[in-house]
């Protein structure tokens, strides 16, 4: 039996992260493998070093002595108005979405543990704090924190259907340059990747993946995420393009190294009117547009189907709508337009 081995990249800082773990695959098994130290693991060795002292032990754990835990609860439980308008305006402007007026409770929930480690008495503090020059770090937590980043792979099924004939049809030949914008932790980019190496097994195409979030980036270059994601993945694509964890990793998946590499992923805020990526056969905006009003909108879209290629095909969200909006796209299918 013949077995090849691929290692992912390690981080930037020179720890190995979490999915950065030597895999060893099984290429003579006809399916895929099961959790077999034989076969392949990821190696428990590659754990990063802030794991290194960490014990399951009782004993070790050890009750909280300068801080009291309730009273900063306490303290950090209401969300007041000011606060709430001053997170409101501070991620408008950051991201261009305007958060909801009930919605206190959930920026209060995503917000309250940054307020509890930083120390501060208030939410009004954590927005003093956030308003200092010097704190973008912080202001890049908070935006990452009140970002949403739920989604799965192969997510809205019908528009990979249609991929994969355009891939059999009109792009069948010649490069490809396909661009999953907000493409938050990367298993959309990923789905288009696994489409392309199966259809184009030449190579000869570049997935770019973009996002506002740091935190949503982190975990696409990482290519490492839970089984329960991959319920609409193809048959055989799991087997040919991702390998299991075992120990540790258990009930998680990594995507290939060599999938990995052909995805660019990138830090890129849509309403960004400098920020080009350069020219798509087909870009994917999907679920992203509800978040934003009319103005802001019209906006993205403008400058995104400036980078469309003429003739490339645009793919947002099935609940999402371009009625009313001036563009230069006709409509070829539910939530699939073309430029013209």
């Amino acid at each position: 039996m013949r077995c090849s081995k691929s290692t992912p990249p390690s981080s930037k800082s020179g720890q190995a992260s979490a999915p950065a773990c030597a895999a060893i695959s099984c290429r003579a098994c006809s399916t895929w493998m099961t959790a077999s130290s034989s076969c392949w693991t990821w190696s428990a060795c590659c754990r990063p070093r802030s794991w290194n002292n960490w014990s399951h032990r009782p004993s070790r754990l050890r009750p909280w002595r300068a801080l009291k835990f309730k009273d900063v609860c306490l303290m950090t439980s209401a969300l007041s108005e000011r606060a709430f308008l001053q997170l409101q305006r501070f991620f408008a402007d950051a991201s261009g979405i305007q958060l909801a007026s009930g919605k206190q409770t959930l920026v209060a929930s995503r917000l309250r543990k940054r307020v509890e480690l930083l120390g501060l008495p208030s939410f009004d503090a954590y927005c003093d704090h956030l308003s200092m020059p010097g704190n973008e770090d912080e202001r890049q937590r908070a935006i990452d924190l009140l970002t949403t980043n739920e989604t799965y792979f192969f997510r809205e099924p019908a528009h990979f259907e249609m991929l994969s004939r355009l891939l059999r049809g009109p792009l069948s030949t010649g490069a490809i340059r396909i661009w999953s914008a907000a493409c938050s932790t990367g298993e959309e980019p990923y789905s288009i990747a696994m489409s392309l190496a199966d259809l184009r097994p030449d190579g000869n195409w570049e997935v770019v993946a973009s996002d506002l979030s740091s935190r949503a980036l982190d975990a696409a270059r990482s290519g490492m995420f839970r089984m329960q994601r991959l319920e609409l993945m193809p048959a055989g694509y799991l087997q040919r393009f991702c390998l299991r964890g075992t120990g540790k990793y258990a009930g998680n998946l990594l995507v290939q190294r060599t999938l990995r590499q052909k995805v660019r992923v990138l830090m890129h805020n849509l309403l960004d009117s400098g920020a080009m990526l350069g020219r798509f056969d087909v870009v994917f905006l999907r679920n992203a547009l509800i978040y934003f009003d009319a103005a802001k909108k019209q906006a993205i879209l403008s400058r995104v189907i400036d980078q469309l290629l003429p003739g490339g095909l645009l793919f947002v969200g099935h609940s999402e709508s371009l009625h009313g909006h001036r563009l230069p796209l006709q409509r070829v299918d539910k939530a699939v337009y073309r430029r013209i």
